[in-house]
C-alpha cells in the first residue's frame, strides 16, 4: 500500500469505528431466540479463504493473552486455544489487509454491553479498537494480525462466559447454600458458525438468560445509562420518625419534600413552609409507601427512606446485581415452572410460560436460610408425616424433652430408636451421647407440614408445604422457617398443578387434605421446574422498580466482588 492508500483506509476505519457505538441492539422475543438457536444448530462451521493460517500452534503461544478476570484466566486461555484448534488454527476476525465486518459487529456488542451491567473495558474495548486501527494504518506482517486476532477471540470468549454464567465465583459463605446451574450455552460453538456479516448484537442475545426479570432490568439499565442529568437525591434519616407529623419542623422535612417531588409525588398544599409538616405531606408519604408496596403508616422510617433516598447509582448497582444472579441459573427453563423469590416472599406458577398463580410464602430464617437452587417437582403428598431433621432434634427437641418427656407425644410425634417406637419416659434425655433418635410427626392439621407437601427430591431436604401457622402470612417479614418453603394457599397450588390430570379439582384436593388417606402420593403428569431464586431488586409488570429486604445479607459481599467488573 502507498501512503495515500494508508491514509484513505485509516479514515475509513475511523468512520466505521466511530459509527459502531451508535448502533442499537435488537431485542428478540423468546420465540425468535429459539428460532435463531435452531438455525445455528443446523449451520456448517464458517470458513473463509482469506483467513490467515497460524505458524505457531503450540499452547505456549496462547499464554500471553491479557485477561482482567484472574479466576478465569486459564480457562479463557484454554477455550481460546481450543477454538483455534477447531477452526484449523486460522484467524477469525482479521485478514491480511483488512478486518472483517464481524469485528465491527463485536465492537457494537461491547459498546452496548453497559446496558447489561458490564464494563466494556473488562473486554478491552478501546484497546482492541485502537490496536486494529493502528495495525491496518501501517505495514504489518501476518504474525501481528494473528496476535491481535487471538486477543479479540479471548475477549469474546470471556464476555460469552460472563454472559452465560456470570462473573462471581463465590456465591455464599458459612452454612448458606447457593447452587448455580450448569448452562448448555456455548460461546465457542457460536463463534465457529457465525459468518463475517453476522449481526453479533442480535446473535449473541441468545447467550443471555431468557427471563422476564432479566429483560425488564436490562431496559431499566438502558434508561438509567442514557439519563445524563445529575442525581440530586438527598441522603437523610429522622432520629425519631414517629415525631414527623403535622406541626413538626426540621430542615430534613425540606429534603423529604424534595425527594418525594423527584420521585413524582406532589407535597405542597398552600403556603406551608417547606421545612414544616402538614396533612398533605403526611398523606403523600402514605401514597409513596403504597406505591412501593410498603406498610402504609405515613411514618418516614428507615425502610421508607431507604426507597425514597435511593440514588440512581444505588438503583443501577442493585439492578446489575440482580441481572448477575439471573445469569447463575442461565439455562432454558421449562415452559412449566415455579419461581420462589426468597427476599420477596412470593411464589409464582407459570404454565406454558404464562403466569397462572401467585401467592405469599414463608422462607427460611437468617440462621436457617432457604438454599438457592433448582429442581424438578415430581409429586404431591397429601396428609404427610414429618420426619424431623437431626439438626432440629439435637438443637431444639431434646432440650425440651429434658424438661417434659411427653412434650412431643402430646403433639402427635412418634419417637424411634433402632427402628422401634420408644417411650420417651424411659430415656434419660440428659445423657443421649452415642444414641440416634428419629422423630416422626403423624398426619394431622397440626403437623408442621400441614396437610400437603410438594416434593422436588434433592439432597438438601427442601420442599414446599402447607403449615398450621397460617397467621404468620400476615407478617411483612416472613423469613421464619427452618429452610423449607411454606405456601399460603396449598390447596389452590395443588389444584393448579394437578389441573387437567384425571378428575382432580379444588374440591377433590380439599377432600384429600382433610379426610383422605394418609401419605397419599400423587405423581405429577405435568412436571414443573422449581427455581428458588434470590433477587432483592426487580422491575414488576407495571414497570416499577422494586427492592426487597436482603434477608440473608448477600448483597454487600456480592456487590463488592462485582465492583471490579462494573467500574
Amino acid at each position: 500500500m502507498n501512503i495515500v492508500k494508508y491514509t484513505v483506509y485509516f479514515l475509513l476505519l475511523l468512520l466505521m469505528f466511530s459509527c459502531s457505538k451508535n448502533k442499537n441492539e435488537v431485542v428478540l422475543t423468546s420465540e425468535e431466540k429459539r428460532e435463531l438457536e435452531e438455525d445455528l444448530k443446523t449451520r456448517e462451521e464458517f470458513k473463509s479463504p482469506e483467513a490467515i493460517e497460524f505458524s505457531d500452534t503450540t499452547k505456549q503461544s496462547f499464554k500471553a493473552l491479557a485477561n482482567y478476570n484472574t479466576h478465569l484466566k486459564e480457562e479463557v486461555e484454554e477455550k481460546t486455544y481450543n477454538f483455534y484448534k477447531l477452526n484449523g488454527f486460522k484467524t477469525r476476525w482479521l485478514y491480511t489487509d483488512e478486518h472483517t465486518d464481524l469485528f465491527d459487529s463485536y465492537l457494537d456488542v461491547l459498546a452496548n454491553i453497559e446496558n447489561y451491567g458490564m464494563n466494556p473495558e473488562t473486554y478491552h474495548y478501546e484497546k482492541l479498537k485502537k490496536e486494529a486501527e493502528e495495525l491496518y494504518s501501517r505495514d504489518h506482517d501476518n504474525d501481528e494480525v494473528i496476535a491481535l486476532d487471538k486477543k479479540i477471540t479471548a475477549s469474546f470468549l470471556l464476555l460469552s462466559q460472563h454472559i452465560i454464567v456470570g462473573r462471581i465465583d463465590k456465591f455464599a459463605s458459612g452454612d448458606k447454600i447457593w447452587r448455580n446451574t450448569i448452562s448448555d450455552k456455548n460461546g465457542t460453538d457460536l463463534l465457529l458458525k457465525v459468518a463475517d456479516d453476522e449481526d453479533l448484537l442480535r446473535t449473541m442475545s441468545i447467550l443471555h438468560p431468557d427471563h422476564v426479570y432479566y429483560g425488564r432490568l436490562h431496559n431499566l439499565l438502558r434508561q438509567l445509562n442514557s439519563d445524563a442529568l445529575p442525581d440530586t437525591i438527598k441522603q437523610f434519616v429522622f432520629d425519631k420518625p414517629k415525631d414527623v407529623k403535622p406541626g413538626y419542623k426540621d430542615e430534613k422535612v425540606a429534603y423529604l419534600r424534595e425527594n418525594l417531588a423527584l420521585k413524582g409525588f406532589e407535597t405542597r398544599n398552600g403556603d406551608v413552609a417547606v421545612d414544616s409538616v402538614d396533612d398533605k405531606l403526611v398523606e403523600t408519604i402514605g401514597q409513596f409507601q403504597q406505591s412501593m408496596n410498603l406498610e402504609v403508616d405515613s411514618i418516614p422510617g428507615r425502610r421508607t427512606l431507604y426507597y425514597l433516598n435511593m440514588t440512581k447509582e444505588q438503583k443501577k448497582n442493585l439492578a446489575i446485581l440482580s441481572m448477575e444472579r439471573i445469569r447463575w441459573f442461565n439455562k432454558e427453563i421449562s415452559k412449566d415452572h415455579i419461581i420462589v423469590n426468597i427476599p420477596q416472599f412470593k411464589l409464582f406458577v407459570f404454565r406454558d410460560n404464562s403466569l397462572v398463580k401467585e401467592m405469599n410464602v414463608i422462607v427460611g430464617s437468617e440462621y436457617n436460610s432457604t438454599p438457592v437452587f433448582s429442581e424438578l417437582l415430581e409429586y404431591i403428598e397429601f396428609r404427610p408425616t414429618w420426619t424431623v431433621p437431626q439438626s432440629i432434634i439435637r438443637g431444639e427437641m431434646i432440650p425440651k424433652l429434658r424438661r417434659d418427656p411427653n412434650y412431643y407425644t402430646r403433639r402427635d410425634f412418634k419417637i424411634y430408636e433402632n427402628g422401634k417406637v420408644i417411650n420417651p419416659n424411659n430415656v434419660n434425655w440428659n445423657n443421649t451421647k452415642g444414641r440416634v433418635f428419629y422423630f416422626v410427626q403423624q398426619p394431622s392439621a397440626s403437623n408442621a407440614l400441614g396437610l400437603v407437601k410438594f416434593m422436588m427430591p434433592n439432597n438438601l431436604s427442601i420442599y414446599l408445604h402447607d403449615t398450621p401457622t397460617d397467621y404468620l402470612f400476615e407478617r411483612k417479614d416472613r423469613a421464619l422457617s427452618h429452610g423449607c418453603v411454606r405456601v399460603e394457599y396449598p390447596a389452590e397450588l395443588a389444584a393448579t398443578l394437578l389441573e387437567g390430570q384425571g378428575d382432580w379439582n379444588l374440591e377433590k384436593v380439599q377432600n384429600a387434605m382433610n379426610s383422605g388417606k394418609s401419605q397419599n402420593r400423587v405423581n405429577l403428569e405435568r412436571k414443573y421446574e422449581v427455581e428458588l431464586v434470590y433477587l432483592t431488586a426487580w422491575v414488576d409488570e407495571n414497570n416499577i422498580f422494586r427492592v426487597a429486604n436482603d434477608v440473608y445479607g448477600y448483597d454487600e459481599s456480592q456487590l463488592q466482588e462485582l465492583q471490579m467488573f462494573i467500574r
